[in-house]
């Protein structure tokens, strides 16, 4: 019986259908162990925690996605409770913003990316000796862009030893990719007319169903079955503006 069982973010699960939604159709059993707002430390040790409970074989399929690095996540009363994070603020560009909001969160930048890269090191070297590994990240880690470059957690003697870790992703437009609900320009971006109200009354800006169908064929390359395509059409057509959702999956 293969089992696939995935980890990520709000990019992982959501009120409809991600990318491992879509992927769960094609195995025998599957268990979605996305949170949203989560950040890479309760991926780490959800990983590990269901490998515990599960015991990962062979035919299994662990699929991570990693997230935003800053992201803080704390353990209460037996589950994952990730700090919440404005949307503003998460996505700040300015130096002297970002150094103030890490400030104010009491965020250490270093530690933060130290930790993401340490985690998706150890799943690399581990994951693969017991089960088949998918890994990829709503963000490249890689170091090439002049943005990247002026932030303030890059240390030369990290990032030399961990550079297959920030590198790997380098070659997945993860950015266009993860963001065509935004991208007015991409051509295989859905029209905005079906997207529901976020919370905050601005339209919700995560991957529609068949946008996670065009990631998992054209950046991961995974081959999808027609019969679960048709089901990510029928999950398309159920998605209806300003309507806010439940899980409606079945």
């Amino acid at each position: 019986m293969s089992r696939l069982f995935t980890f990520g973010c709000s990019y992982t699960k959501y009120p409809w259908g991600t990318w491992a939604d879509i992927l769960g159709e094609e195995y025998d059993e599957f268990i979605n162990l996305g949170q949203g707002g989560g950040g890479n430390e309760q991926i780490f040790f959800k990983i590990i925690q269901t490998n515990q409970k599960y015991n990962f074989k062979k035919d299994d399929t662990v699929a991570v996605c990693w997230t935003f690095h800053h992201r803080k996540d704390v353990y209460q009363i037996n589950k994952w409770m990730p700090r919440p994070i404005s949307l503003a603020k998460e996505r700040a560009k300015e130096h002297k913003q970002i150094l103030d909001w890490f400030e104010k969160e009491d965020i250490n930048p270093d530690e933060q990316w130290l930790k993401t890269l340490g985690y998706i090191n150890v799943m690399n070297t581990f994951i693969p000796t017991i089960c088949n590994y998918v890994c990829f990240s709503t963000i490249d880690y890689g170091l090439g862009s002049s943005e990247n470059a002026v932030k303030p957690w890059h240390n030369h003697e990290t990032n030399k030893l961990f550079d297959h870790e920030i590198n790997q992703f380098a070659t997945k437009n993860y950015d266009s990719t993860f963001n065509i609900s935004q991208d007015r320009d991409c051509k295989n971006r859905v029209s905005v007319d079906i997207r529901p109200a976020n919370d905050n009354g601005g339209v919700d800006g995560h991957p529609t169903p068949k946008e996670h169908l065009y990631f998992l064929e054209h950046i991961m390359n995974i081959t999808i079955s027609e019969s679960t395509k048709q089901k990510v059409e029928e999950w398309e057509q159920k998605m209806q503006p300003n309507h806010k959702y439940k899980r409606w999956l079945t």
